[in-house]
């Protein structure tokens, strides 16, 4: 084990509760937190094998670990308010395709009735009145 590992193991086994608890806090969602802590350690395990260990090995996981939750939440939101959106874009398509639909219906009709050669009074679906 080198000696980054060796850093984030002790950093990780001294100070993990003072973090999750700072995190907590911050998001006020205990899962977002500890989800937001392990990715912080993965980071560090990745990083600090090639960029040095930093001066203050608990601040900077931290760091990480609350700007990880916040792009999380940030992605949340926005995945959200997309859903949203698009929820409204596709009642407005079938509020299209219903007036498509009565468009198609009446248009049949009128075609049906211009072809035909019946001098009976029929409803139109179209108008709601008679048609000849």
């Amino acid at each position: 084990m080198d000696a980054a590992h060796r850093i984030v193991a002790r950093t990780f086994r001294q100070e993990a509760d003072r973090i999750l608890a700072s995190l907590i806090s911050s998001v006020k969602d205990f899962e977002l937190a500890q989800d937001a802590l392990q990715d912080a350690l993965l980071v560090a395990l990745e990083s600090w094998h090639v960029d040095g260990i930093p001066h203050n090995p608990g601040a900077w996981i931290t760091t990480t670990a609350r700007r990880k939750a916040i792009d999380r939440l940030r992605r949340d939101s926005t995945l959200a308010r997309k859903q949203m959106i698009l929820q409204e874009l596709f009642e407005l398509a079938g509020q299209k395709a219903r007036r498509l639909s009565y468009i198609r219906e009446c248009t049949a009709y009128e075609v049906h009735r211009s072809l035909s050669d019946t001098s009976s009074y029929q409803r139109s679906p179209c108008t709601g009145g008679t048609a000849r």
